[in-house]
């Protein structure tokens, strides 16, 4: 059986759900700090499980098609989208390129490096509580 980069986390049953969480570390390294950013990163924000966004709410985060495809297309990279305990949104971006000036226009805040050394990576939380 293959190991993924899921597996060498504390919580690949959240990670499953991504598209990070299934590489196979046979075929892609893996840095040790992007599996300490995202066990900190369940844990400090009580993450509870990937969530899909309501349709309702995707225009607070930007993702709808024509923000994303169009007018910031270089920033809405490796999407992940999550739900705490306390019922608030999360949504990661991690785009190839430094794109601070657009996270600030859209809301979004630098984070620690989630998806690879070579990305960088962007968060946004909407509180329902």
């Amino acid at each position: 059986m293959n190991t993924t980069f899921k597996d060498k986390t504390n919580y690949s049953n959240i990670y499953e759900h991504t598209y990070w969480g299934n590489f196979d570390t046979k075929f892609k390294k893996l840095e040790n700090e992007i599996i300490l950013n995202r066990n900190k990163f369940i844990e400090n924000f009580e993450i509870k499980k990937v969530k899909d966004i309501h349709e309702k709410i995707e225009e607070f985060f930007h993702l709808s098609y024509d923000s994303r495809n169009k007018t910031n297309n270089n920033f809405f990279d490796h999407i992940e989208t999550y739900i705490t305990h306390n019922k608030n949104y999360i949504v990661i971006t991690s785009p190839y390129s430094l794109q601070d000036t657009t996270a600030e226009i859209l809301g979004y805040k630098k984070y620690n490096k989630m998806y690879g050394q070579d990305a960088f990576t962007y968060i946004k939380i909407l509180e329902l509580n």
